[in-house]
């Protein structure tokens, strides 16, 4: 194997001869838990997933160094193929893992690790139709009589369901049924009860999301009810209040002394104040609802089709299956579109506030005025100003409704949920790295 180092000469034999001398303790060192029976590739291989994966050069020095002793222990095992693409990916070296997963299928197609791998990568990358070929030609190859296929129907039926039933396009969901249909006459009886529990499994724990998320929207219907009916309240008094001082403001419409046009001239400097903040918001507003609507637009882009997985640049991904890495992902733009919004209601509820404050302070420039009615029989002309609060009371409490009305974020959480491959199908590094662990005798979070 060649390494590849930027440090200069001296230093990077002293690099790899540290590397290999680490690689070759580890490789002595016995790892606990595992049985007396267990081969030299079994220990081979479990030595490779217990190295230290933590990042920096000379760690993946170190695991290229256990793979390669590995190696002679165990050659053309696809387990430690498989094993070292994990730790690779894990080393975020996600070529070179390919390399090695693609190699492991190569040694065996019906290796059920890899095969499951490629096909979570698929379907992640929404590539529905190579996921139902590489599924099906998976499921035909199973064996009545291999002591995992078992396991495996279980999963494809798992898979098969959750691309129905939950994250599948309509298209995807078509031609799913299909394989569906095809997989129930042609797998063996002792691998087709397994594959309809995996089925019938997505099916018992979607009823339950959905129940949740019935639940959710009843919550929400229920408080947002309430909510409605306090903003109405709250707009019903502030008119009254408003309605009111028009009239009082009203009765005269003569100059104010010396020391009145001082008071209401610091009333309307701090109401100018709280006009511009208002106007400040207003713009705000308007630009946040801007990148709702772009996102909603995004939302219907992918929806309909108009944004489709994009393919890496040639040579990248020289491999079997070709990997999206820039497509949209729907359930992220959905859960920004949900962030967006309630930062829209947040600028609505600063809206309320300001309006809320310039009410006070026409309240206090009113009072100042009824101090010297009798005196004077002085009344600034407010109806003006005590309209223009009153048009943007009701606007504010139009707008406090419709963010309101927006989707609870526990119903969007749960809905990203059914949608999202890891909640039918979770597999991440340690969990794969603790079946492969068990696969060899070693009992799991053993260390």
């Amino acid at each position: 194997m060649t390494i590849v180092s930027h440090h200069p000469p001296g230093q990077t034999l002293l690099a790899i001869a540290a590397a290999l001398l680490t690689a070759a303790s580890a490789a002595r060192a016995e790892v606990p838990g595992l049985p007396a029976t267990a081969t030299p590739a079994d220990r081979a291989i479990a030595a490779l997933l217990h190295a230290d994966l933590s990042a920096g050069q000379s760690r993946l020095e170190a695991v290229r160094g256990l793979y390669t002793q590995a190696r002679t222990a165990a050659p053309n095992d696809p387990r430690l193929e498989y094993a070292y693409s994990l730790v690779l990916q894990r080393l975020f070296q996600s070529t070179e893992a390919r390399r090695h997963l693609d190699l492991a299928l190569t040694l065996n197609p019906r290796f059920a690790p890899a095969n499951q791998a490629v096909i979570r990568e698929l379907l992640k990358a929404r590539q529905f139709v190579d996921a139902g070929e590489r599924l099906t030609g998976f499921a035909n190859r199973l064996a009545a009589d291999d002591p995992s296929a078992p396991d495996s129907a279980e999963w494809v039926g798992r898979i098969v369901s959750a691309v129905i039933l939950a994250i599948g396009t309509p298209d995807a969901q078509q031609l799913f049924a299909y394989h569906d249909r095809m997989l129930r006459t042609s797998l063996p009886p002792v691998l087709l009860i397994r594959y309809e529990v995996g089925f019938a499994n997505v099916q018992r724990e979607l009823e339950l999301l959905t129940d949740s998320i019935g639940e959710a929207r009843s919550t929400a219907e229920s408080s947002r009810e309430l909510a409605k009916a306090r903003i109405d309240a709250d707009l019903v008094k502030d008119q009254q209040e408003i309605k009111k001082r028009q009239q009082d403001a009203e009765k005269s419409r003569q100059k104010w002394d010396e020391w009145i046009v001082d008071q209401t001239a610091k009333a309307d400097d701090l109401l100018a104040e709280q006009e511009k903040r208002f106007r400040e918001l207003e713009n705000a507003a308007t630009v946040q609802l801007q990148s709702v609507t772009a996102l909603r637009l995004t939302l219907n882009r992918i929806d309909s089709g108009l944004l489709q997985p994009q393919r890496p640049p040639s040579g990248i991904n020289s491999g079997l299956i070709p990997v999206a890495f820039a497509t949209p992902n729907r359930d992220a733009v959905e859960l920004q579109l949900a962030i967006e919004e309630r930062r829209l209601a947040a600028l609505y509820d600063q809206q309320a506030a300001i309006a809320r404050a310039a009410s006070n302070t026409v309240a206090t420039r009113r009072n100042a005025v009824a101090q010297y009615q009798q005196a004077t029989g002085v009344v600034l002309n407010e109806a003006a100003s005590l309209s223009r609060w009153e048009k943007r009371n009701a606007s504010i409490a139009a707008n406090m409704k419709k963010s309101a009305e927006k989707k609870p974020a526990l119903v969007a959480t749960l809905e990203a949920r059914i949608r999202s491959l890891n909640t039918w199908d979770p597999a991440d590094f340690e969990s794969e790295r603790q079946r492969l662990l068990s696969d060899l005798g070693l009992e799991p979070n053993s260390q």
